[in-house]
């Protein structure tokens, strides 16, 4: 501590030293919006405001003005992400190992109008039966060790898009189903009975095929690419944060509000 009682981390922190990294840093910014380079005057007046800012925002922590403010907090954990993300240099990845991460995540790559579904239904209306869940499953009781034929379908209701669909995407069967309806159509096991309800109402449906197209690699090269780079990022963010989560101790205060009673 010095004669004027301010401590040496008070002292370091009021000091502006404007070098030529200031230089290049006003300069940045004046050539975002700019063409040319400022004139003698105008880059004077850069670093007077360089100055200023650099005053203010130094006396703004001084002061504390930055704490339990969640924009300012979000600000600087969104920093830090992308900090510590980007220290990690792995934009250029060899071709052999996209390619063993793609032949271990094929499935990821699919894409909705690669899938290719054949099914058959047969649909309960529920303006038809009453306690529709019951007769749902008394008829699957009757036929799940059946396979589907079309001429089942006159075991059900008259369903609008009919009770037949063959080697349809999933963008083509969302035309006559719900995204969420399609999506746990892609879900069923083939070869077997399983009920699903829509807006509409019951489905007892039989997967007859599921086929999913075969991506190749050279097609989607830079998309695996984009998705490893994520990958590897995502899972050394967690490392990251394991580490230096280590480094605080968390105390858990149980009482109301904080206090004590």
């Amino acid at each position: 501590m010095d004669v004027n009682g301010s401590n040496d981390s008070e002292n370091i922190n009021k000091v502006i030293v404007v070098n030529q990294k200031a230089v290049e840093k006003v300069l940045i910014q004046w050539n975002k919006i700019h063409t040319g380079k400022p004139t003698d005057k105008e880059l004077d007046k850069l670093l007077k405001d360089y100055m200023q800012d650099e005053i203010l925002y130094r006396e703004a922590l001084l002061r504390n003005l930055d704490m339990d403010d969640e924009g300012i907090k979000q600000i600087l954990v969104d920093k830090l992400k992308y900090t510590m993300s980007d220290s990690l240099n792995i934009s250029e990845v060899s071709l052999e190992v996209l390619k063993e991460y793609f032949n271990a995540n094929k499935d990821n790559f699919t894409e909705e109008s690669e899938i290719n579904l054949t099914f058959g239904q047969l649909y309960l209306n529920p303006q038809e039966h009453t306690a529709i869940d019951l007769v749902a499953k008394k008829l699957l009781k009757n036929i799940e060790s059946l396979p589907y034929s079309q001429k089942m379908s006159e075991k059900g209701d008259k369903f609008y898009a009919g009770s037949y669909f063959n080697n349809l995407t999933k963008k083509e069967l969302s035309h006559s189903f719900s995204r969420s309806f399609v999506n746990e159509l892609i879900k069923l096991p083939k070869g077997q009975w399983s009920i699903l309800k829509s807006g509409f109402g019951v489905h007892l449906i039989y997967m007859l095929e599921m086929h999913k197209q075969k991506v190749k690699f050279e097609d989607i090269k830079e998309r695996v690419k984009d998705t490893y780079i994520i990958e590897k990022n995502r899972d050394a963010y967690k490392i990251f944060y394991e580490k230096i989560k280590n480094q605080y101790k968390i105390i858990i205060d149980s009482t109301k509000n904080g206090t004590s009673e």
